[in-house]
């Protein structure tokens, strides 16, 4: 992809909605455009977390790891284009907590921690509208966990209180 068609991928995309066009430009720069084909594996459950992703084409499942100890894993969403992974690792060091295949061919655009940090440096400015838009990222997918939050906490209460 080129720069002039990532640019237009990203802009109606939060976090990167926030940026003004300069900001914009400045984050394209320190982009790298991957791909990937069906059944890659993207990332894995453990893995060292240093990089955020958009989907720009394609599609991406994200898996679990089962409570059976074996090994399994479950499948509890898809990203389509527009959609982002990967928010916290921009934020503060950490593990995936999640592993990230691609279920069809897939071009992704990724942030290294070390460009947003480099990007934070040289541009403080557009360094925080591109977190408080990563903060609205995080704030929604929150937000929407919520009820399923609940339903798991009323299961597991059940489930406790059975003989």
């Amino acid at each position: 992809m080129t720069p002039s068609e990532i640019r237009d991928s990203l802009r109606s995309i939060l976090p990167f909605a926030r940026l003004s066009s300069a900001g914009l430009d400045l984050v394209i720069q320190g982009i790298e455009v991957l791909e990937g084909e069906a059944g890659d594996e993207l990332f894995a459950t453990g893995a060292e977390s240093d990089a955020f992703f958009v989907v720009l084409r394609g599609a991406c499942d994200v898996s679990l790891a089962a409570d059976s100890g074996k090994g399994q894993e479950r499948v509890v969403t898809r990203l389509h284009p527009g959609e982002t992974f990967g928010e916290l690792s921009l934020l503060a060091p950490t593990t995936r907590r999640v592993t990230v295949r691609a279920c069809e061919a897939t071009v992704l655009a990724s942030v290294h921690s070390a460009a947003f940090h480099q990007l934070r440096e040289a541009e403080p400015e557009h360094c925080l509208d591109l977190v408080l838009g990563l903060i609205e990222v995080i704030a929604t997918r929150l937000d929407n966990a919520g009820p399923v939050l609940q339903r798991a906490t009323l299961f597991a209460s059940q489930r406790t209180l059975l003989p």
